[in-house]
């Protein structure tokens, strides 16, 4: 009966107060940082076009107009992310039609292992063009600088991300046929995302 009466005890009181072997202990906060994530969004976004040679009819110019952003990539550490970006903004009321279309590759910096916050830079491409014909359309370099944040419900899987970005083209061509005019542009958005974290 002793030897049932002792049993009893390091069941009840000596076992649960072992501490979890290192399998048994809950995950890492980092956790829905590891591997693939994707994201589609849509923002609020404001275009400014610069035009500089003889052949502009105006210097500088600014837009307002919907945005949407793809991204597809992949977690190298708690901190660390990397992949690819799209983002396309549109001004439907424009004369001509005006459209930019950007092309990214960005790293995306989480400065803590206990928040989803985080900051991106990278490089890129862009199409910008002045009319729905392809007429006028200038290539260039860009770069880009970005912030959001990954709010997730659960640890890992669904996450909606609110995010600003600011894209600037570095580079650009002659887009008139008579005399010089390099076009190129910027734009800022803001915009939410819905994506997976795993």
């Amino acid at each position: 009966m002793r030897a049932i009466v002792e049993s009893l005890v390091i069941m009840l009181f000596v076992l649960p107060a072992r501490e979890p072997l290192p399998a048994q202990q809950p995950p890492s906060v980092a956790a829905p940082r590891r591997g693939f994530y994707a994201t589609v969004g849509a923002a609020s976004g404001q275009a400014a076009e610069n035009c500089t040679g003889a052949g502009c009819a105006t210097t500088s110019v600014s837009y307002p107009g919907p945005a949407v952003t793809l991204a597809i990539g992949g977690s190298l550490s708690p901190h660390w992310a990397i992949g690819f970006e799209g983002d396309v903004w549109t001004n439907p009321q424009a004369v001509q039609g005006y459209t930019m279309a950007f092309y990214s590759a960005m790293i995306a910096y989480y400065p803590s292992r206990t928040s989803n916050l985080w900051i991106k830079v990278g490089p890129g491409y862009v199409t910008n063009s002045k009319d729905e014909s392809g007429n006028g359309t200038s290539y260039g370099m860009t770069g880009g600088v970005g912030a959001g944040y990954d709010w997730m419900p659960t640890r890992r899987g669904f996450a909606v991300i609110p995010f600003a970005t600011y894209l600037h083209q570095f580079s650009g061509n002659n887009v008139s046929h008579g005399s010089s005019a390099i076009l190129m542009g910027n734009l800022f958005m803001l915009g939410v995302g819905f994506g997976y974290r795993h």
